[in-house]
């Protein structure tokens, strides 16, 4: 895996080395907004609202910003969500195409020489955890279909506060919200004494903030499942809902 991603990508000559260019010059033309909202949106991976935009890719108010992000959500490289208790106005906007993320981080920013290299270093240890869960908020439907519960009726949205941050919420109809944590790991991650009370610390934050009054079930995805061990049990016994093995966690991945 390491070589071929060293002779399609790495290098001047490499075939995929100048795609971000070509890509974007065949679809969009000369029109230097649309890369410059791309690498906008790149800065900030949990998105975000238009008016940022506007500031973090040096547009005007009335350049043109709406038409950009609908080609670039029709073109699949933007997703737009609405942020969990808002209002469509509050709408934010992520960069979701994996090449696009891939390129700006590891060729142009701070490239690189050999794949090899740089894997299970800390700057791949973070890129790893950011593409795990960019994969993951975009395919909720595979999760529903995990937790068993593809056959109620979803909205899929993000909290975000000063305080705390949930990447993906799911609301349900039979009244109670699904808190699903994404942890990328190469072996079953696990739950720390600390990590437990940051997120039942969470999880009250976020229903004294949202004044919620569904019930709470949390769900973790992770690509071997969650070790168990005594704050695996205790989160469990609090009515959640933990992954614990491999076969289960790829589903929902």
């Amino acid at each position: 895996m390491s070589q071929l991603v060293d002779r399609l990508c790495l290098g001047k000559d490499a075939p995929l080395a100048q795609e971000f260019e070509r890509l974007f010059s065949s679809l969009f033309g000369s029109d230097p907004r649309y890369p410059a909202v791309v690498r906008a949106l790149s800065q900030k991976r949990s998105g975000l609202s238009r008016n940022e935009l506007l500031v973090a890719a040096r547009l005007s108010s009335g350049g043109g910003l709406t038409t950009i992000l609908e080609n670039l959500e029709q073109g699949g490289f933007v997703s737009a969500t609405i942020p969990f208790g808002r209002t469509s106005r509050d709408k934010l906007y992520r960069l979701t195409d994996e090449f696009c993320l891939f390129h700006l981080k590891w060729l142009e920013r701070q490239p690189i020489r050999s794949w090899h290299h740089v894997r299970k270093t800390p700057r791949w240890q973070a890129w790893a955890g950011l593409a795990f869960e960019g994969v993951c908020l975009e395919h909720p439907r595979a999760i529903e279909r995990a937790l068993g519960i593809s056959g109620i009726r979803t909205n899929v949205s993000a909290w975000s506060r000063k305080e705390a941050q949930i990447d993906m919420l799911i609301e349900r109809a039979d009244d109670v919200v699904s808190i699903i944590e994404i942890k990328f790991s190469d072996e079953p991650f696990v739950i720390s004494k600390k990590y437990a009370e940051e997120l039942c610390r969470k999880i009250a934050t976020f229903r004294a903030q949202t004044k919620l009054r569904q019930a709470v079930q949390l769900a973790f995805v992770t690509p071997y499942g969650v070790a168990e061990n005594q704050y695996a049990l205790e989160l469990s016994s609090l009515g959640t809902t933990i992954a614990r093995d491999e076969h289960e966690s790829s589903k929902a991945a």
